[in-house]
């Protein structure tokens, strides 16, 4: 008999948390909204197509699944009745041997590694359900999401559509065990916060070049993000336009302060995975789900660091 599957409390490097959980029939409104809140983008990637909500049919399919085996989980942000559905991940078996799995996260919410999470999560259940091959449809120009299936061993092949792609994995016998930290610790996220924490170190000690090399470097980090998520407004390039502005403002002398201020907060982001820009940028209107407020301020700016820093990973 399968395990129940209990609610996960998820901190993401930004600060924000989520409540990862199966979906229920009671849910049928909040993902009805989340679909609708989506951008068109995210819904051609996720649907395969022009869609603006879901069908009385598909809601009920992802809301109500009735095979054990089967598993449509939800990440939700806020609490009790504030609740917000912000990604939603599912699989369903076309045999009792393989399934076909979808994935989507809002927007805002892009960048932060919540599209791992449930999809590592969704695969575990899978592996213990007795699913030995995890299968998926993905838009060939969805740059995102075939990096994430890469990411996490999916092979992929040309669709007898040429504006599809196929991705599939075989799974083991029994859930794997979680990465280590050493190796977690290696996103291309910590690469970048610590090779700008280095050129920033640099510039600050005397460096005639470091201030503009590191502010161009800021703004490719920028333009990638942009890029790979499609999305102007995606989460890592406002975080790196929001760097990037302080780093113009501290051009100005009485305003130098902010470069030593920016520079201890990369090297916290580096060793502890707390980044306070990041956690900053997450309290703006468009990023958060609910309304401003201490009680939201405090939980984002006292939580604690993630798990996977680099201090912890050489411990």
């Amino acid at each position: 008999m399968l395990a129940t599957f209990s609610p996960h409390r998820a901190r993401l490097p930004d600060g924000r948390a989520v409540v990862i959980r199966p979906a229920r029939p009671a849910d049928a409104a909040a993902v009805q909204a989340f679909v609708r809140w989506l951008s068109p983008l995210a819904r051609r990637r996720r649907f395969l197509g022009a869609l603006r909500e879901l069908s009385p049919a598909q809601l009920d399919r992802l809301t109500r699944v009735e095979d054990p085996r089967e598993l449509t989980l939800l990440a939700l942000a806020g609490d009790g009745a504030d609740a917000t559905v912000v990604a939603m991940a599912q699989y369903a078996l076309d045999d009792p041997s393989s399934a076909e799995f979808a994935l989507v996260v809002a927007d805002a919410w892009q960048g932060q590694g919540l599209g791992v999470r449930l999809l590592e999560r969704m695969l575990a259940r899978a592996t213990a359900a007795g699913v030995r091959k995890m299968g998926g449809i993905v838009l060939a120009d969805n740059a995102p999401m075939r990096a994430l299936a890469r990411r996490l061993g999916f092979d992929s092949a040309p669709d007898r559509d040429p504006l599809l792609v196929r991705v599939e994995k075989d799974l083991p016998a029994r859930a794997p065990g979680a990465a280590p930290l050493a190796l977690r610790v290696r996103s291309l996220r910590w690469w970048y916060w610590l090779a700008t924490a280095l050129l920033l170190a640099a510039a600050l000690l005397g460096w005639p070049a470091g201030l503009p090399v590191t502010m161009g470097f800021v703004a490719v980090q920028a333009a990638h993000y942009v890029a790979r998520e499609g999305a102007l407004h995606a989460f890592p390039a406002q975080t790196r336009v929001a760097f990037l502005g302080l780093l113009a403002a501290g051009t100005w002398p009485p305003l130098a302060f902010l470069h030593w201020l920016q520079l201890a907060g990369t090297c916290a982001s580096v060793a502890f995975d707390y980044c306070l820009l990041a956690r900053a940028v997450s309290l703006l209107p468009w990023n958060r789900t609910g309304p401003f407020g201490l009680r939201r301020a405090w939980r984002t700016f006292a939580s604690p660091p993630l798990r996977g820093s680099a201090l912890g990973a050489v411990r």
